[in-house]
């Protein structure tokens, strides 16, 4: 009769504690999932903001760079002026415009269960224009820049290629 009582109480607590770990498991991934996606965002901000530098760089100085792109999410060359990057997450974000750098160049947006995240450079004393020989639209491993060229018509358009490979 020990012996079963001692067995009944092993599986009983056995048992409670199997609940207890499955509900705070299930409880937990919301959480887990919210963090990641949160994780996802930064790391993508960063990558638009680094890739910004880049362009204005080789606005600045000619040439061409290279840059590793690891993030699931699609890059998307909009039209001549703008660079947006496309994934899916689930937090809370506005579902208007909202500047990520201090210029508004970099601006993001949720719609949907997509986050946006556009690179678009305004009009000044001159305008950038992007153009590409391959895709508009990727999951690349690497993202290109070069200068292509300049010219005057009737303000200075410096011209971009984007490579997404």
């Amino acid at each position: 009769m020990k012996a079963q009582s001692e067995i009944i109480i092993f599986v009983s607590l056995f048992l409670i504690g199997l609940v207890l770990f499955i509900s705070s498991f299930i409880w937990s991934q919301g959480i887990i999932q919210k963090n990641q996606d949160i994780n996802k965002l930064n790391e993508l901000e960063n990558f638009a903001i680094k890739l910004d530098s880049v362009i204005k760089d080789v606005i600045k100085f000619g040439g061409e760079a290279e840059l590793e792109y690891n993030y699931p999410a699609t890059v998307i060359i909009l039209d001549d002026y703008a660079i947006e990057f496309k994934d899916t997450i689930n937090i809370d974000i506005p579902e208007q415009w909202i500047n990520i750098t201090e210029d508004g160049v970099i601006r993001e947006k949720k719609e949907g269960n997509l986050i946006l995240i556009k690179i678009e450079y305004p009009e000044n004393d001159y305008s950038i224009k992007f153009i590409t020989d391959g895709p508009t639209l990727a999951n690349p491993r690497k993202i290109k820049i070069q200068k292509s060229e300049v010219i005057y018509d009737p303000n200075f358009i410096i011209k971009i290629k984007v490579i997404l490979e």
